[in-house]
């Protein structure tokens, strides 16, 4: 029994609902519109790493900001790498959580 003859047989009204097939290629146009993320990378400097912990903190300090995607530190290079979104995090507040961290970043190029 299906749930239209279950709602007939009490009395009540029932609708049909019908799917229409514009609607199966949703995933697919959201995929394709301007919802998508737009994402900065930038490269940066970090001067006062002293070891390989220095750039794990900086890593997790990075990566604790609403909007960074990706946060690549490296204390061999003294650099960092981070890809972001910028409606959600500003440059200026990444090169603050450096600072915090107890480094100073500079933007590279």
């Amino acid at each position: 029994m299906n749930i239209v003859t279950a709602l007939g047989g009490c009395g009540i009204a029932a609708l049909s609902i019908v799917a229409t097939p514009c609607c199966t290629d949703l995933p697919a146009s959201i995929a394709a519109s301007s919802f998508q993320e737009r994402l900065a990378t930038v490269r940066l400097d970090v001067t006062g790493m002293t070891c390989g912990g220095c750039a794990v903190a900086t890593r997790a300090a990075l990566r604790r900001l609403a909007g960074v995607k990706k946060a690549d530190v490296s204390y061999d290079k003294h650099s960092a790498v981070v890809v972001y979104d910028p409606e959600k995090v500003r440059l200026a507040r990444i090169l603050q959580a450096i600072q915090q961290a107890g480094f100073t970043a500079k933007v590279v190029g």
